[in-house]
């Protein structure tokens, strides 16, 4: 029997590849037994040297919605894969998933559901759970109440996402900068909390994360780049309100190495 998704509206999933053979195709089967099924699936393969083109091109010509296209050169980092796919989208809603993570069947249905009768959320998004030589761990994802939250951790697993395209691209795309590499996510995320948009978690695991050696998102100097991505990303006030909330002793240090600049006293 046929769904009638005529009068659905259209979500564009957003999938940056690289080397990932082995799970591309897992992770397009998650979203083409997706229960909802008014979609398109967006592939960007990152100049890739292994078969991940070959088999994503696969998928795409038995599927039409499934979607393929070739970056000209390795950029490196997802964020530029990401900004040529959101360029191309159609869809009211972008959803995020990179290729070698795997959504629940229901996952899209649920947040569409949500965001469909709930008009004035701008972007939701639930648990994801790690995948880890065959174990699956939960993961300290929460609520985010505004910008204070986003402070010290990036709460929300894009691959849960579902945001509003026009919330996206009236905050801006994800920033290329080499500074922000896996933490371009993080860096929307506080851009989109400062501009007052509504945040809704779903506190319904809706997808699988798997932890993959020479993942993006790791590496020796990622914490310490995370700090300056927090740093530029939020405004000084709000660090500071959070600092007097949190880490008074910080704030003290703080005011007090200003005020000696200020008068002039020898600080060294």
């Amino acid at each position: 029997m046929k769904l009638d998704i005529a009068n659905k509206p259209l979500v564009s999933i957003i999938t940056p590849a690289y080397n990932v053979e082995k799970f591309i195709g897992e992770t397009i089967e998650s979203v083409i037994n997706q229960t909802y099924k008014n979609w398109e699936m967006l592939i960007a393969d990152d100049s890739s040297t292994d078969r991940t083109l070959e088999i994503a091109s696969l998928y795409s010509g038995k599927d039409s919605k499934v979607k393929v296209f070739k970056l000209r050169y390795n950029s490196g980092r997802p964020a530029v894969p990401r900004n040529y796919l959101v360029k191309k989208a159609l869809g009211k809603y972008l959803a995020f998933l990179d290729a070698d993570d795997f959504w629940l069947k229901n996952k899209l249905g649920i947040q569409i559901d949500l965001m469909e009768k709930k008009t004035a959320i701008d972007i939701s998004y639930g648990l994801a759970r790690k995948m880890h030589n065959n174990f699956l761990l939960n993961t300290p994802f929460h609520r985010v109440q505004n910008v204070h939250t986003l402070q010290y951790v990036n709460p929300i697993p894009i691959l849960t996402v579902m945001i509003k395209k026009d919330a996206l691209l009236k905050a801006g795309l994800f920033t290329e900068d080499s500074l922000y590499r896996g933490l371009e996510d993080w860096d929307l995320w506080i851009r989109l909390a400062r501009s007052n948009y509504k945040f809704y978690f779903i506190r319904k695991t809706l997808a699988l994360y798997r932890v993959v050696e020479g993942r993006v998102s790791s590496g020796r100097n990622y914490k310490a780049r995370a700090k300056q991505v927090a740093r530029r990303s939020i405004p000084l006030h709000y660090q500071l309100l959070q600092g007097f909330i949190y880490r008074p002793s910080k704030i003290i240090d703080f005011i007090w190495f200003s005020i000696k600049r200020i008068v002039g006293i020898d600080i060294r």
